[in-house]
């Protein structure tokens, strides 16, 4: 048995393919690293999607400045995009919210970007790497939404609550200290899409969550 297993491991830990392509020569370097989160951009001011921000991480990459490109030898423009190797049953998506920006006469600001995000259906499939698909121990690759942890206030401190879905009775509960409610999927969906900071996402069916 691997002695760097665990449940944790198995539970969270899936495998990257990183590639940045520099613009002048198309020369690519790969890497692969471990992951149990995975960080997404927003942008300053407009609404986005979930999936936006995905297609720009996987698809269609995202804008590298000064990397040292290998074979021009000196520092280029870039190309940094990424693939799934492996998924782990459970995908936490961080929604980087705190950004480096002058902005009110501080260099770090808070973002309440409307993020718009599935509950069900999010599909992970079509941002693995072709000649993996069919070696993944995952044969289900539409993720659900079962918790979110949310941030009110700025940078420079705030409030957390959760939002957590009980599989058993397919109902959300809302986490504020001490205070315990049941709330519907629509509250889950658009009270909170500005202050959703890390929303759990699994492949497991409802019968074994």
């Amino acid at each position: 048995m691997n002695s760097e297993r665990s449940i944790i491991s198995d539970l969270f830990f899936g495998l990257l393919r990183c590639t940045i392509t520099c613009s002048s020569c198309k020369q690519a370097s790969i890497t692969y690293e471990t992951f149990n989160s995975l960080t997404m951009s927003l942008p300053r001011f407009n609404p986005c999607s979930l999936n936006d921000c995905m297609e720009e991480k996987f698809v269609t990459g995202q804008k590298v400045s000064e990397w040292e490109c290998p074979k021009c030898q000196i520092p280029r423009d870039a190309t940094k995009k990424f693939d799934f190797v492996k998924l782990a049953p459970i995908v936490v998506i961080h929604l980087n919210r705190f950004a480096y920006g002058w902005m009110n006469g501080e260099w770090l600001e808070k973002r309440h970007t409307a993020v718009d995000f599935p509950l069900t259906g999010f599909n992970l499939k079509p941002y693995l790497m072709e000649n993996t698909i069919m070696s993944n121990n995952i044969r289900n690759y539409n993720y659900s939404l079962y918790a979110i942890s949310n941030h009110y206030g700025m940078d420079y401190g705030g409030h957390y609550t959760a939002f957590c879905k009980n599989p058993a009775q397919n109902t959300w509960y809302e986490y504020d200290d001490e205070t315990v409610k049941e709330v519907s999927p629509s509250q889950v969906k658009f009270q909170i899409n500005r202050s959703a900071y890390l929303l759990f996402y699994t492949s497991f069916p409802n019968t074994i969550m």
